[in-house]
């Protein structure tokens, strides 16, 4: 039996290094909810929400789902389902 209450979780310094942050960075993303909790006097950061929290945050350059437009796929999908089918 691992009794290790602290597996998956790292020390918030530690985390810093590992990422090239400061621990001030790390202050300001665990304030826009990156998981973390207070164990004794260190904080630790919770590493697979920590991963979770970040692939959340991802976004496009000048990608805007509102403006999104599926033409070219529909294009795609005629010429698919043509009687020939797709061209070689």
């Amino acid at each position: 039996m691992d009794a290790n209450i602290l597996e998956g979780f790292i020390k918030e310094e530690d985390f810093a290094k590992a990422n090239g942050l400061t621990r001030r960075s790390v202050a300001r993303y665990r304030e826009q909810g990156l998981p973390w909790m207070r164990w004794g006097r260190e904080i630790w950061i919770d590493v697979e929400g920590g991963r979770q929290w970040l692939k959340a945050r991802v976004q496009r350059a000048g990608f805007d789902p509102d403006k999104l437009k599926p033409l070219g796929f529909q294009r795609v999908l005629r010429r698919a389902e043509a009687p020939d089918g797709p061209p070689k």
